[in-house]
């Protein structure tokens, strides 16, 4: 089971592997059914073969060769038309077949979608936000900057909740 995502059609389970056996850690499917995987060192998406079995197609070789070295693939956020995959060290977004990498100082385990807006936080810096294509810290964001965000989501407006633990 190590290094596989598994598919249930309701009688069995099917596994799908993974490039390396990498494990894998977040899964996010966009608008069109399409299915993406973040993993250790990994990241692509699922697409069906001629036959309709879904196999795993790795996004690796679209990342320029000086940004392959990363850490395990906490979350994937899709927003619009962009897929986001979130390491510790690095965001990476894939759209219109391409992919752009962003540095990210000891960014945390989880990227969160709220409201089409990617929010991130990065130790020592806090809680961000990728826009215009830039990382930014939200206002009065150092707030977050020892702490690891396990979850985050809107009430009220414009408010946020946000769950937390004290690194």
């Amino acid at each position: 089971g190590e290094g596989e995502i598994f598919e249930y059609d309701g009688n069995s389970w099917k596994g799908i592997e993974i490039p390396n056996l990498s494990v894998v850690r977040s899964l996010a499917i966009d608008t069109n059914g399409t299915i993406y995987v973040g993993a250790v060192s990994e990241f692509g998406y699922l697409k069906p073969d001629i036959t309709g079995q879904l196999q795993y197609i790795s996004l690796l070789p679209l990342v320029p060769k000086n940004k392959l070295q990363f850490p395990d693939v906490w979350s994937v956020n899709i927003i619009d038309d962009a897929v986001f995959f979130h390491s510790a060290n690095r965001l990476f977004q894939y759209k219109n077949e391409k992919i752009s990498v962003w540095e990210l100082q000891n960014s945390y385990h989880r990227a969160f979608n709220i409201n089409k807006k990617l929010l991130l936080n990065q130790r020592d810096i806090g809680l961000c936000e990728f826009s215009n294509e830039t990382i930014k810290l939200l206002p009065r964001g150092d707030f977050f900057k020892d702490m690891v965000i396990s979850s985050i989501t809107t009430f009220e407006d414009n408010k946020l909740l946000i769950g937390s633990r004290n690194n």
